[in-house]
């Protein structure tokens, strides 16, 4: 999953629900103006 750089509040939305799914067990990285999110469900 990934948000645009300049859209704060859809990463503060995604990254508080991801915390939240995942324990904060979850990676995060910048590429080409996105920051992407990722995690794995078992």
């Amino acid at each position: 999953m990934y948000q645009l750089e300049s859209n704060v509040p859809a990463q503060q939305f995604w990254i508080k629900v991801i915390k939240e799914f995942t324990n904060n067990i979850y990676n995060q990285r910048h590429e080409e103006g996105r920051i992407y999110q990722t995690f794995f469900v078992g």
